[in-house]
């Protein structure tokens, strides 16, 4: 049977079981199969600097000569291009002129990525038409400067994930003092007051960052209309779920939150980038005023925590378990799902997460569960798969939960 003859739809099933590689290859036996090949081949961008070539430039001249593959282009990514090991990365500069000149031209953009580029403002009498965009994803790491990133987000009238990202060239450990860091961050916040986006809502808010800098994006969030659309928030990493304070600014958007955030993650982030911060235990969970906060996000219904581990030892996994057992016993007695997710080391390959050494340690999570008595699933979640051996000897530590069908793997 000719090509031309057979069912679009047939010939789209095939192509999407393709990997990528392989699509490239089709695309180029049959214009007859552009239609197919093109949404799969476009449909993700990434933008890495090289040496000599004006990258970013040769893609806009690409996409201004072919309007159709605009129409195509759902995510996209900005990244410094690596050289040898050792040579400093290759940065990407990009003004807010091309980045807002490139959204005009994208008009089906879900995420947005800038991986450690150089950010620049807008060049003097450029007028950007502040909040025209809408995202789904926007993710940014710390290393754009701030007020780079407060006139990026005027671009924007709503973004469904915020997630901020820790730099790979950052220590994990460096934490500034908070005195010093809490006046900068007022400092610039109030210096460029005039600037922040007040039209902005952000839904969902991924931060794995330290303190310091969380601490300037959720203030930067609570002065927009954010708070009232905020549905959930992810703190993912060691330095800052260890230093959190319950006065910190980042329980103030929580606070301001409670009547419509939903869901509410825990990460330790950190430790699967430096071994160094698992006894960095300071974070002041069992407090008084830290339970308090956390009780009063009334529409709070699940929780998750990320948990790290060593398939070959189990101290990752215990100590974890009690630094973040704590927290389970203070949400409001509303909650209908508690998540653990097991994570293997970046250095280690997947591997299984549960061992009977580990019981005692779950065990103990028992009385949290209990103060829950709307509790409908108790989620044991890893890419690894638990065996049904595992599962009974996980099962026989939560006998009560077992016979009412809430465990779940």
């Amino acid at each position: 049977m000719p090509l031309d003859r057979l069912p679009r739809e047939l010939i789209d099933k095939i192509i999407q079981h393709l990997p990528k590689s392989d699509v490239l290859s089709v695309s180029l036996t049959s214009s007859h199969l552009s239609p197919s090949t093109r949404p799969i081949l476009f449909s993700t961008i990434i933008i890495t600097s090289r040496e000599s070539d004006n990258v970013f430039d040769q893609f806009i001249g690409f996409i201004n000569s072919s309007p159709d593959i605009s129409k195509l282009i759902l995510d996209i990514t900005f990244r410094e291009g690596q050289q040898a090991l050792g040579q400093t990365p290759l940065p990407l500069p990009l003004t807010l002129n091309q980045l807002d000149s490139l959204l005009s031209t994208l008009p089906r953009l879900q995420g947005l990525h800038l991986d450690n580029i150089r950010l620049h403002d807008f060049a003097p009498g450029h007028v950007a038409q502040q909040a025209r965009y809408r995202l789904e994803r926007f993710t940014i790491s710390d290393g754009v400067h701030k007020s780079v990133v407060i006139a990026a987000l005027k671009l924007f009238s709503s973004i469904h994930e915020l997630r901020v990202t820790k730099s790979d060239h950052s220590t994990p450990t460096e934490l500034p003092e908070w005195e010093d860091t809490r006046k900068s961050m007022d400092t610039l916040l109030n210096k460029i007051s005039a600037q922040i986006p007040q039209g902005l809502t952000v839904s969902s808010l991924r931060l794995e960052v330290n303190l310091a800098c969380a601490e300037f994006y959720t203030e930067l969030l609570r002065r927009t209309r954010t708070p009232s659309a905020l549905t959930s928030c992810t703190l993912d990493w060691t330095g800052l779920t260890l230093e959190l304070r319950s006065s910190s600014v980042v329980f103030e958007l929580l606070r301001e939150s409670s009547g419509t955030l939903t869901h509410l993650a825990f990460g330790d982030n950190g430790v699967r980038k430096n071994f160094r911060d698992l006894g960095a235990i300071r974070g002041d969970y069992t407090s008084e005023e830290m339970v308090s906060k956390l009780s009063k996000l009334t529409a709070l219904s699940s929780v998750t925590i990320y948990v790290s581990y060593r398939p070959s030892s189990t101290l990752i996994t215990t100590h974890a378990l009690s630094r973040f057992g704590a927290l389970l016993s203070s949400f409001p007695s509303t909650l209908r799902r508690i998540q653990l997710s097991f994570r293997p080391m970046p250095d280690e390959d997947l591997g299984p997460w549960y061992s009977p050494e580990i019981d005692g340690y779950l065990q103990e999570l028992v009385p949290a569960f209990r103060r829950y008595p709307m509790l409908e699933a108790i989620v044991f979640q890893s890419a690894y798969n638990t065996s049904s051996e595992e599962k009974g000897l996980i099962l026989q530590n939560y006998p009560e939960f077992a016979t009412r069908d809430l465990i779940r793997f």
